[in-house]
């Protein structure tokens, strides 16, 4: 149960960061944040490093049984960020914040709730 509840934690705190992220766009267009490589591209980039170090965290358990969340893709952009900034290209980041991360974020509290269920069940039984 112990792991259960610590992937409950990275759940939300993935939820978070898409919050954080969010934040970060509403700011200015999109357009603008990719065009100047500035502190807000810096923070966004951040964040979805951290998502990716959140997802590296997860039991097996847990991301095995949601498999049409892409789980390794997420890992791996958080490499090509951590590992070889000079290399992201903006399009796939564009595509992640206006494709991707919609999508997670729709995901993730149907995620966190399930998985708190189970930890009850388990819990109680």
């Amino acid at each position: 149960m112990e792991n259960n509840n610590k992937d409950i934690r990275h759940l939300m705190a993935m939820l978070q960061y898409i919050d954080e992220i969010e934040n970060i766009e509403s700011r200015q267009p999109l357009d603008k944040t990719l065009g100047d490589h500035d502190v807000e591209l810096s923070a966004i980039l951040m964040k979805l490093s951290q998502i990716g170090e959140l997802v590296g965290r997860l039991s097996l358990n847990t991301a095995d049984d949601y498999p049409d969340v892409p789980w390794r893709k997420i890992k791996n952009l958080r490499n090509v960020i951590a590992h070889d900034y000079e290399s992201i290209k903006l399009d796939i980041i564009r595509d992640v914040l206006t494709k991707f991360l919609p999508e997670l974020k729709q995901q993730l509290p149907m995620i966190i709730d399930r998985e708190t269920k189970r930890t009850r069940f388990e819990y109680e039984n």
